[in-house]
């Protein structure tokens, strides 16, 4: 298997990690998240550092709390916008001031349409995420 291939000491993920920079917004959820209505629209901009159809690095201007949950829009080119709420796991210090690298894991994935929301999971993730 792949596995055996790996270095010690690598970390042992069921999804490479994609180092994309992506255009992203993102805004701090209630503790109670919300369906998405107004009030919950993504509307502060970023960066994505790295994402991964379970996950993302963001680098975000606050040190924020694990578990604070974070709306999030972003835009893959040529597949369109796709929204999700993530899950602060780890918080740490960039070499930038005031930057923080923040790791997040998907809480729910999905894209809206005119008609519909279609929730997306980890394998149509990997496939809008891989080579165009």
């Amino acid at each position: 298997s792949v596995d055996e291939d790996m270095p010690a000491g690598s970390e042992n993920r069921r999804y490479p990690r994609i180092d994309l920079t992506l255009p992203i917004l993102y805004k701090i959820l209630p503790d109670e998240p919300l369906v998405a209505s107004q009030a919950t629209l993504p509307d502060l901009p970023t960066k994505v550092d790295n994402i991964s159809p379970t996950g993302a690095g963001l680098v975000l201007a606050e040190k924020l709390p694990r578990g604070t949950n974070l709306a999030l829009s972003l835009h893959v080119a040529g597949k369109g916008a796709i929204s999700a709420v993530g899950r602060v796991v780890w918080s740490k210090p960039t070499e930038t001031a005031h930057h923080y690298l923040t790791g997040l894991e998907f809480v729910v994935v999905y894209r809206k349409t005119r008609t519909k929301t279609e929730y997306l999971n980890t394998d149509v993730l990997k496939d809008l995420l891989g080579p165009t």
